[in-house]
């Protein structure tokens, strides 16, 4: 699926597409926020769960390439 179906679709069905067709990489907490990284076909995609309303609130497309620098791990 490219991303401008993906982005068509309403939140639970991205949900769906995300979890048959991506890849999980890695995710970072960030506030609030579980953020975690998929990959798709030729494109990265964050998903964002808030701990505390223990609920999925957001799914994206990820623009810029530099977004991904938050999940390189140092070592």
């Amino acid at each position: 699926m490219d991303q401008i179906n993906f982005l068509n679709l309403t939140l639970p069905f991205r949900l769906v597409e995300l979890f048959s067709s991506g890849i999980y990489i890695d995710y970072i907490v960030r506030g609030n926020y579980i953020v975690k990284l998929f990959q798709m076909n030729n494109y990265y995609v964050k998903s964002y769960y808030h701990i505390k309303k223990n609920k999925l609130v957001r799914i994206v497309v990820i623009d810029d390439p530099r977004d991904l620098k938050s999940f390189f791990k140092t070592i």
